[in-house]
């Protein structure tokens, strides 16, 4: 039996399961809970830690694997094994692109799995519009990936990040291909980016935050505690859907974020300040099991990925607020009242989990912030 997201991606189906956690003593393990596919239940999976080895990087690195594939979606599910036999050369391009995206799955996050099966379903669309469908692997040239590109700003109208993106997605996933000697060179190599426009981050005028938080407290308490804990700890929403009660500890006003559910793939934790402590305790929203999680349906552990942006969406239209503002802007909006509140810019960096002052300094000024504001304070008189 092996773990397996296939039918299931993103958990669309909402089978429950349970993180994996450390069980300590003479004998230490590794415990978590996942849904079997033939028993159609919830069952408990022990893990026993490895002698001789570094025990504390095992744990580490079996953890994320473990936690990334359970977030996407995997259950237990009887083992396919892939045609050793047959010729990379008669893989067609979707198949040997699935093929790496089913490998790759437990070592990426569940953004990144996700995305990849985006870029694959952009890919087969071409693919049909072209016509070259039975196109295998190894008949594709560095012809065909521009003319993909093409078709991602002429068809599709994709920006040039986003054409880009793709184009980066390729190169790694030929690459792997190259790697594994389904094909022998890359197509994608020395295919130049297109020049990106600057994006700016948006925070909301200070006199719509106020307004935007009563309405979602009178609409849905849950999605207004959502956009507290994203306005006060920075924490991004697809981090914060990912985390459970027992992270989040009111005592040393703390929550523990793993490396298996943030962007930067580090465990570190954010600081809990007093107005959503205050919030918190005032909905009594952590008294329930430290299993649960911390945004969801709790009887299934499932929840709706746009569930929160979708309501928000709605309420920001009904207040008829600017087309820009998203659910994301609460973050960018705590950043900013943090700032303008005179937070340090190291508190700011911690907040934010940023790798340097450097990237600290580049986000603040995305949002209009920290631009010669030394000069016009202490600028000289004659």
């Amino acid at each position: 039996m092996i773990l397996s997201d296939e039918g299931n991606e993103n958990n669309i189906l909402n089978y429950p399961y349970k993180l994996v956690r450390l069980v300590e003593g003479e004998r230490p393990y590794l415990v978590f809970y996942v849904w079997d596919e033939s028993k159609e239940k919830l069952v408990r999976i022990r893990k026993e830690i490895p002698k001789n080895i570094n025990q504390k990087k095992w744990i580490t690195e079996t953890t994320k694997s473990i936690n990334e594939c359970l977030i996407a979606g995997c259950r237990l599910k009887k083992e396919t094994i892939i045609n050793s036999q047959r010729s990379p050369k008669t893989y067609l391009i979707t198949e040997a692109f699935e093929f790496i995206i089913t490998i790759r799955t437990q070592e990426l996050a569940l953004n990144s799995v996700t995305r990849a099966k985006n870029y694959l379903i952009s890919l087969k669309r071409f693919l049909e519009f072209a016509k070259l469908e039975k196109l295998t692997i190894q008949e594709l040239h560095k012809k065909h990936i521009i003319a993909y590109l093409d078709y991602l700003k002429s068809e599709r109208k994709v920006a040039n990040i986003t054409r880009n993106n793709h184009l980066s997605w390729l190169k790694a996933v030929l690459n792997n291909l190259q790697i594994r000697e389904f094909i022998t060179e890359n197509p994608a190599k020395g295919i130049q980016n297109l020049k990106e426009e600057e994006t700016k981050s948006t925070a909301f005028e200070k006199e719509h935050i106020k307004l935007l938080a009563n309405a979602l407290k009178e609409e849905s308490t849950e999605t207004y505690i959502f956009c507290m804990f994203v306005f006060y700890t920075f924490i991004r929403p697809i981090e914060l859907r990912r985390l459970q009660v027992s992270q989040v500890n009111l005592t040393t006003n703390k929550i523990q974020i793993f490396g298996s559910q943030s962007k930067n793939k580090k465990t570190e934790f954010v600081m809990i300040p007093e107005p959503l402590k205050e919030i918190l305790t005032e909905y009594k929203f952590l008294e329930r099991s430290k299993d649960d999680f911390l945004f969801s349906d709790h009887k299934d552990l499932g929840y709706s990925k746009n569930k929160y942006s979708t309501l928000f969406a709605k309420i920001s239209k009904k207040l008829q607020m600017p087309k820009a503002y998203t659910l994301y802007c609460w973050k960018h909006t705590g950043v900013v009242e943090y700032y303008l509140a005179g937070c340090g810019l190291k508190f700011i960096q911690m907040q934010c989990r940023h790798a340097s002052l450097d990237e600290t300094n580049k986000y603040l000024k995305s949002l209009g912030l920290f631009e010669n504001e030394e000069i016009l304070r202490n600028a000289p008189r004659i």
